[in-house]
């Protein structure tokens, strides 16, 4: 008895876990990149898809996502983690084909830490999220130009045959 009563706590925190982290924001955004902010900061900027079928544009500020720990100072999901305080912003990008964030941090000129965006920022009603902070919908939000070292998303070729077009004539 006591052994199914663990083995039910466990898969429950495991599940709890599970839905917490489970961001998933790439299945209905496109055009992902990164953009300045300001000077220090600099956050994730998408067209994610609205309850209104149209894509809406986003920008979520990293430092509300994540934050920095340990002696190297590893990119970690912590919320209103102040990812600011701890790198240098210019030196965090967003390699091409690929939504994992890898910046330097705290002098470490040589090492870099990565961590996979898509685990914790999800898609709000076309608004990025990460932990319950919602990004901004500046009406500048699609000129803000993407930084350097940050390559957007596109749809594959494929999306647009068999799932927009079917779509339009269907609303023909």
């Amino acid at each position: 008895m006591i052994s199914n009563v663990k083995t039910l706590f466990t898969l429950l925190g495991a599940f709890a876990i599970a839905v917490a982290a489970d961001g998933g924001y790439t299945s209905n955004c496109q055009n992902v990149s990164i953009v300045d902010l300001d000077k220090k900061h600099i956050g994730l900027r998408a067209y994610c898809n609205a309850d209104t079928g149209a894509p809406q544009c986003s920008i979520l500020d990293f430092d509300l996502c994540y934050g920095t720990t340990g002696e190297y100072q590893k990119l970690q999901e912590k919320d209103y983690g102040k990812l600011s305080s701890n790198c240098t912003t210019d030196l965090c990008v967003l390699p091409k084909d690929s939504t994992a964030l890898s910046c330097r941090c705290n002098g470490h000129k040589t090492s870099r830490s990565t961590k996979e965006t898509n685990d914790l920022i999800s898609n709000d009603n076309g608004t990025l999220k990460c932990f319950e902070n919602l990004a901004t919908t500046p009406p500048d939000c699609a000129q803000k130009p993407a930084k350097s070292g940050s390559r957007g998303r596109y749809l594959p070729s494929w999306v647009f045959v068999y799932v927009f077009i079917p779509l339009y004539l269907i609303g023909r």
